[in-house]
């Protein structure tokens, strides 16, 4: 069963103030984006009464969220689709290098 409005209100306020207890933390550039996501972003949209988690286990086309691939996971991908390019023109270590070092 789904939240009241005003369960949800109380929930959005107590992130709210959690938020602003730890205001220096969570604007730190050292915090994970995934931190941040799991202890404010998820539970404030969860609050809003969304199936944050899949609880209902609806299909991926019906989803009300649906996460991104994380970071780790695209810069695999990345290296993987430069190593199939690399490999399909044949480059060679030292021209690989050049190409790497003009995309930074």
């Amino acid at each position: 069963m789904g939240k009241t409005f005003d369960q949800g209100k109380n929930d959005v306020a107590k992130l709210c103030r959690y938020f602003e207890t730890n205001r220096s933390m969570f604007l730190a550039p050292s915090v994970k984006e995934a931190h941040v996501r799991q202890t404010l972003i998820d539970p404030f949209f969860m609050a809003l009464g969304w199936d944050v988690h899949n609880e209902s286990q609806t299909a991926p086309q019906y989803r009300e969220v649906i996460p991104e691939d994380s970071q780790r996971q695209i810069h695999a991908t990345d290296a993987e689709i430069d190593r199939l390019v690399y490999g399909h023109y044949g480059l060679t270590d030292d021209e690989i290098k050049i190409v790497d070092e003009g995309t930074k």
